[in-house]
């Protein structure tokens, strides 16, 4: 159990919702079994420890291989950069690789609405290790073409695309 006194905008947990979902039907269930879903659930500050791991845990069917996925949206970007992750996050998903060893990938949707970005940014946890800020122009290498095709795994590298 873990302790925030800040409260929770219930706007930006609805949204936080509306994107995880998003990302969850790009994963086609013939290729991919969604193993956990964590939300984030508090009440007077008082949340689970297990909400500072990553949004989704995923098993590659043809493997049995393990992967995490973590889940942001947001509407605009500050000052023309993007941050990847904010404040501790960084610090929780490098801790949840050291303790289990599962690779964690990072979707990023900016704009739109959180059921459909205008973009989406797809790295892995060590690629935002290296540079977690970058410029608009900078970041578009990590940009996915098509926005509503379906996420695909390749076993070989153990990369999501």
């Amino acid at each position: 159990m873990a302790y925030n006194p800040k409260p929770i905008n219930e706007e930006n947990l609805r949204k936080g919702h509306d994107f995880e979902r998003f990302v969850v039907s790009r994963f086609p269930h013939e290729q991919f079994e969604l193993i956990e879903w964590r939300s984030d659930k508090c009440i007077d500050g008082i949340y689970p420890t297990a909400s500072k791991n990553p949004d989704l845990l995923f098993s590659f069917k043809a493997s049995n291989y393990l992967f995490a996925v973590e889940c942001k949206w947001r509407n605009h970007s500050e000052k023309k950069l993007i941050k990847w992750l904010a404040g501790n996050h960084l610090e929780n998903y490098k801790r949840y690789f050291l303790k289990t060893h599962i690779k964690t990938f990072i979707v990023y949707g900016l704009g739109g609405t959180p059921d459909n970005p205008h973009l989406i940014y797809l790295l892995s946890l060590d690629q935002i290790e290296r540079r977690p800020f970058l410029s608009y122009e900078e970041a578009m290498q990590f940009v996915r073409a098509d926005t509503s095709s379906l996420f695909r795994f390749n076993p070989e590298q153990k990369i999501l695309i």
